[in-house]
């Protein structure tokens, strides 16, 4: 690929793995977007009394050694010297 783009969604603990890889490839980090997955029921209960705190409504997928509730999308652009990629928020 000579110019575009790379969304992909990462576990934490291979956020840095990944801006590493990808910058020995020339793309460059532009932004991400977090995802935060919530259990339904505690949803509601959280909602219904109007907590600042969510966190008792965060899913706590178990792992080995850490529990997970959130994903991050990353995106990373490449563009060479001739190229066009136009961004726009």
């Amino acid at each position: 690929m000579k110019d575009g783009m790379i969304f992909i969604w990462v576990e934490k603990e291979y956020i840095y793995d990944i801006v590493k890889h990808l910058e020995t490839q020339n793309f460059f980090y532009v932004e991400n977007v977090c995802y935060i997955a919530l259990n339904q029921e505690m949803e509601k209960e959280v909602r219904t009394f109007a907590t600042i705190d969510a966190t008792p409504a965060f899913v706590q997928d178990e792992f080995t050694y850490l529990k997970k509730s959130h994903r991050s999308l990353l995106m990373f652009r490449r563009t060479s010297s001739d190229g066009k990629l136009e961004l726009r928020h």
